[in-house]
């Protein structure tokens, strides 16, 4: 189970880099949508891979989204200067981490 946690907050880190550094190259992170999109699909993502081929997706995904929000609300904290942590934030962190455990559950083979 700490290796799903793991595996899903590496990749909700990873998406959030790197689609981080394309919405602002395109100037989408200033467009009230492109943080929303991120923070949608990062959690997502995040809640996917630790959902996927798991015996208990949802409470690893919960794990990883949350743990992944404080790591990201640190990081903008520091880089930002923004010490807003939103609780609709993480609210939303945890609905589309356990959209993402559901769709991971879904797609997972079943022997």
């Amino acid at each position: 189970m700490a290796i799903k946690i793991l595996q899903g907050f590496g990749a909700g880190f990873v998406v959030s880099i790197v689609l981080g550094y394309l919405f602002g190259a395109f100037g989408l992170i200033f467009n009230p949508i492109g943080p929303i999109l991120l923070m949608c699909l990062t959690y997502l993502i995040a809640g996917w891979i630790a959902g996927y081929s798991n015996e208990h997706p949802y409470i690893t995904a919960w794990l990883a989204t949350t743990s992944l929000f404080f790591v990201n609300m640190f990081i903008t904290y520091n880089v930002l200067g923004d010490p807003d942590i939103s609780l609709l934030g993480i609210i939303f962190s945890w609905i589309f981490g356990q959209l993402g455990a559901w769709i991971g559950k879904a797609t997972t083979k079943v022997y």
